[in-house]
């Protein structure tokens, strides 16, 4: 198994159903108790706890890699920061393109700053951005 952040991700990903084609069968699993067409209409709040779900087994998986390592790797392919990796595994209905997207138009809008105005102002031009 990767160690890196983005490879932990994707390996998490891959053991979830798949956010953007929405089967409520594949949920069964995780809400045994809920009909076919409760899963359908509760389907934000379903796709938000498995959101939760993984963002928690990422966050522990990674734990264990660094523990064995030694040390973190927040490798990503636009690589962000780790305020915005543990925002990302939070929040893994977003895509990793759309996280590239949001953090080029923050660096357009708000400029390219360290510990200034200008870089508090991009984090927040990040997160409108994240937002959308």
């Amino acid at each position: 198994m990767g160690t890196s952040f983005s490879e932990i991700v994707e390996k998490v990903r891959k053991k979830y159903p798949d956010f953007d084609n929405f089967e409520p069968k594949k949920y069964k699993e995780y809400f045994p108790k809920l009909t076919h067409d409760e899963i359908v209409e509760n389907q934000e709040d379903v796709l938000s706890f498995e959101e939760i779900l993984m963002g928690y087994e990422v966050a522990i998986s990674f734990a264990q890699a660094q523990n064995k390592n030694g040390r973190s790797t927040f490798s990503v392919n636009y690589e962000g920061s780790s305020c915005e990796m543990w925002y990302y595994a939070a929040h893994l209905r977003l895509d990793e393109d759309g996280l590239r997207s949001a953090k080029d138009n923050a660096e357009t809008y708000a400029g390219l700053g360290y510990q200034n105005k200008s870089d508090a102002n991009r984090h927040a031009t990040w997160n409108v951005f994240m937002g959308k």
